[in-house]
């Protein structure tokens, strides 16, 4: 995951490539093996609006794919945090989640992290 993590750390937000759900595929892949991408795909930012409103919410989107969210967590597990004024997407790793924005990659710890999903 350190791979995915410093990849996205030089590479510019874009959405569709390089937003938080293409970094979240991307973890959940090399930690688990298992592919999500196919459920977070979009090409802009009006194209995962219109999948995302689809479900309802972010949150609705994420628990229709991978279930129910979880009280326990493990490195690779999905997890959301609420940042920003939005639903925000990242993996956990360690003691927190590693989150892609807009503006870089963002680590905080599990006490922010609203949701977690395991994979």
């Amino acid at each position: 995951m350190d791979d995915v993590i410093d990849r996205y750390t030089s590479t510019p937000f874009e959405w569709g490539t390089t937003d938080c759900c293409s970094f979240v595929c991307e973890c959940v892949q090399v930690v688990t093996g298992k592919d999500l991408s196919a459920t977070f795909h979009w090409i802009d930012y009006a194209s995962a609006q219109e999948l995302i409103g689809s479900y309802g919410s972010l949150y609705d989107l994420v628990t229709h794919e991978l279930g129910p969210p979880t009280q326990g967590y493990k490195d690779g597990d999905v997890c959301m945090t609420l940042r920003f004024g939005e639903e925000l997407l990242g993996v956990v790793r360690g003691a927190g989640g590693v989150f892609r924005t807009e503006r870089g990659i963002m680590q905080l710890p599990m006490a922010s992290i609203v949701y977690v999903w395991s994979t």
